[in-house]
């Protein structure tokens, strides 16, 4: 059995010999032909994977972004619905709305759609629980019962920072 390793990836090829390709020990052997020619199509079929799984990722992002709506439909204005206090953690990375305000007591709820996400709040009192993990197609809700404003951010996609205000 050979071992390949290519970019951090294992995969194995199984090769059998025939007594007469064990002979030499020439770089140009049957023996180091076979294994060179096994490391080859391995390599190969592992970047082939790669690329055809990378190819489905942007084939399927792009049915997903022109999908909803339309051709030619007019862009909605109606904003989603809800109860006005729903943080959604969006695809294009990012809390929306970036700053919600809310009374003492309420409740907030974080939705967490296809792409995983977690909410870290900065350590201060009154702050409410994180909500750790890897979130996905859920939604978590925190009370916010002391007044003043809990920054929060996500620590699987740096930079996707949000604001709640409470009065």
């Amino acid at each position: 059995m050979i071992e390949v390793t290519h970019h951090r990836r294992r995969a194995s090829a199984t090769l059998f010999f025939d007594e007469n390709e064990l002979g030499t020990g020439s770089a140009h052997s049957p023996v180091y032909e076979k294994i060179t020619a096994a490391v080859r199509q391995t390599i190969m079929t592992y970047i082939s994977t790669s690329l055809r799984n990378a190819l489905l990722a942007v084939v399927a992002a792009t049915l997903a972004a022109c999908s909803g709506g339309g051709y030619g439909a007019a862009p909605s204005s109606d904003p989603p619905p809800g109860d006005g206090r729903t943080i959604d953690a969006t695809p294009s990375l990012s809390f929306t709305p970036g700053t919600l305000t809310v009374n003492a007591g309420e409740t907030v709820t974080f939705a967490f759609g296809g792409i995983g996400h977690n909410v870290f709040f900065d350590a201060q009192a009154g702050a409410p629980a994180d909500i750790g993990g890897i979130n996905t197609n859920v939604s978590v809700t925190r009370v916010f019962n002391t007044a003043g404003t809990y920054h929060y951010d996500c620590h699987i996609h740096p930079g996707m920072r949000g604001t709640v205000v409470v009065n």
